[in-house]
């Protein structure tokens, strides 16, 4: 046989090897995904469902019983954003289900969405409120104390520093919540003290499935007294035989700002995606911050996630820009027990962060910082964490790098 002709029939037979499983296969119909994943369901074959419920998706087949089930598959896997999407889907065909109702409040619960979870409870009828509890569930969400100190390698430039923060979470009507900060620090170094103080509220609102709208506001006043200047050189004199007194100490400079977010937050899958922007006026220039989060869930779960948030931001109107990227990592190895490292590298002035919430009250840039936070649930109203930072900080005149240690720790309570 010719050679053209060996390959002729060689491309034939591939290609009918490749073409008659594909025709052998059946295409699903509605009344095969409903009966397939019904025998699943009821062998509680978590997994059977999961890849029979996609092949009927591919071949465009949706359900409202298919997609309880495939919700309930990934319930059950503990994979509660895939569940969360598919019980949104049910909802879509039967908006008053009261078990898709059910397990979409507890996927809420368990992926710490608070807020969702008691606005969705709005919707649920008095008989599966009180089934679930969500009618008497108390307004206070929760209060905690922290409190802290920073040292320095640098004693010549920063002396002494603590930070205390009373704070608490409240639900309003079971629409949103609303988060109160009051904070008070202080810093001494050759130059003079500081001592600031900082109301700071941030608010979380469900809008739509999947969508949360959080602004947050703070308010800071910023004390700062310099420290007294040398007294003039004295030798007495017949006219003047007594020392002059010392110069009066310096009055303090106050000076108020304030710092102004928004952030619209979105779930897709295991993903979680928050655009925001934040203002301030703090120092001469101020500051315009657009920042870009994402956290993914690889578990479906938060026993595992990694986020990295990315920051461009201006102090002179966009003239020139800078940027900043935050990558961490949470690590729940036991439900009690949570870790989280957190990194942050900064090109150009200091940087308001968490939506307003974290402002810096030195000139001094940062330039690198790495976080070790670790929590303990001690029982079902108390738990305990502490966080240790570790930051590179460039003298802000002469341009010379020293570091800060900072030391927290904190107690919140639970109703």
């Amino acid at each position: 046989m010719h050679r053209r002709e060996i390959y002729r029939v060689g491309i034939f037979l591939l290609f009918l090897l490749c073409a008659f499983p594909a025709a052998a296969q059946e295409k699903m119909s509605y009344a095969d995904a409903d009966q397939q994943t019904y025998a699943l369901y009821l062998k509680k074959d978590w997994a059977g469902i999961d890849k029979a419920g996609h092949k009927a998706l591919a071949e465009g087949i949706d359900f409202y019983y298919l997609r309880l089930r495939m919700g309930m598959a990934y319930y059950y896997r503990r994979n509660f954003f895939l569940a969360e999407h598919h019980l949104i889907h049910a909802l879509g065909f039967s908006s008053g289900d009261p078990v898709s109702l059910e397990l979409l409040y507890w996927c809420y619960v368990f992926e710490g969405k608070y807020e969702e979870a008691r606005a969705l409870s709005k919707s649920f009828t008095p008989e599966l409120a009180k089934q679930i509890g969500s009618d008497t569930l108390h307004k206070l969400g929760f209060v905690m104390l922290e409190g802290g100190s920073k040292s320095s390698d640098s004693s010549r430039l920063y002396q002494s520093s603590y930070y205390f923060q009373a704070g608490l979470g409240h639900f309003v009507n079971n629409r949103f919540s609303l988060f109160h900060a009051a904070t008070i620090s202080n810093e001494t170094d050759l130059v003079g003290g500081t001592t600031q103080l900082q109301y700071y509220l941030k608010a979380s609102i469900p809008i739509k499935y999947t969508w949360s709208l959080m602004p947050a506001i703070q308010l800071i006043t910023r004390n700062f007294t310099p420290t007294p200047g040398p007294p003039p050189p004295w030798h007495p004199t017949m006219g003047h035989p007594f020392p002059p007194p010392p110069p009066p100490r310096p009055l303090p400079i106050r000076s108020n700002y304030a710092v102004g977010s928004m952030m619209v937050r979105k779930t897709i899958g295991t993903f979680d995606i928050a655009i925001g922007t934040t203002i301030s006026n703090i120092d001469s220039n101020g500051q315009i911050n657009h920042s870009l989060a994402l956290t993914w869930y690889p578990l479906g779960n938060t026993r595992l996630s990694a986020s990295c948030t990315g920051y461009l931001y201006t102090s002179d109107k966009y003239q020139n820009s800078n940027t900043a990227f935050n990558p961490s990592i949470t690590v729940c190895p036991w439900k009690r027990l949570a870790f989280t490292i957190a990194y942050l590298n900064c090109k150009g002035s200091n940087l308001v962060e968490s939506d307003g919430y974290i402002v810096n009250n030195r000139p001094d840039p940062t330039r690198m910082r790495w976080s070790y936070l670790a929590s303990l649930t001690l029982s079902k109203h108390v738990a305990i964490y502490g966080l240790y930072q570790i930051e590179d900080k460039q003298e802000y005149t002469k341009q010379f790098t020293y570091h800060y240690n900072l030391i927290v720790a904190g107690l919140k309570f639970n109703p």
